[in-house]
Parts: structure tokens; sequence; C-alpha cells
């Protein structure tokens, strides 16, 4: 009896250092909620990132970072945010007219 207890003290204690050591893990892993890298990849696009002045370029601006997301995670590449973003823009402007 006293030998299933300490079985079961060891295997508690083997459980809670694994907890413990997920738990250290998961502090850094889960502590951004936008990582190092999107940040990065986000710094070098505004290197190369302006606005062209058009009447409605705040609606233009926006457009353009509402769909960053999807490009700084990786979801659609550079051509195909360039193409979206002239797209909304094309858009934009034919609204403005």
């Amino acid at each position: 009896m006293d030998q299933a207890k300490e079985l079961e003290k060891a295997a508690l204690a083997a459980w809670l250092k694994r907890a413990e050591g997920y738990y250290e893990e998961m502090k850094e892993s889960q502590r951004w909620q936008i990582s190092p890298g999107q940040i990065a990849a986000y710094r070098k696009l505004a290197e190369h990132a302006f606005v062209k002045v058009y009447d409605n370029n705040a609606q233009g601006a926006q457009a353009a970072f509402d769909i960053l997301p999807q490009y700084v995670d990786g979801s659609i590449s550079l051509d195909q945010y360039i193409t979206e973003i002239q797209n909304r823009l094309r858009l934009i402007q034919q609204e403005g007219r």
C-alpha cells in the first residue's frame, strides 16, 4: 500500500514537472499577440510604403491597412497585396468622381 502511494506521488511529481515546463514554454510562446517576426515583416514593408495622394486618401490608406495583416502573416504574396490595394484604390477613385 505504501509502495502504491509512493508510485502515485512520483507520477504526480513527474506530471507536475511536465506541466510546469509546459507553462514556462507557453509563457514565452504565447506572450505576444503579434510575433517579433510579424513586426519585423511590417517594418520591412513600411520602409517602402506610401499613400499616393487622392481625393479620398484617408480611405486609400485605410484600404491598404485593412489587408496588411494578410500580407504580414503570409496569407497573400506581395504582388497580391499590391494588386488588391490598386484595385481598392481604383474603386475609391471611381466613387469620388
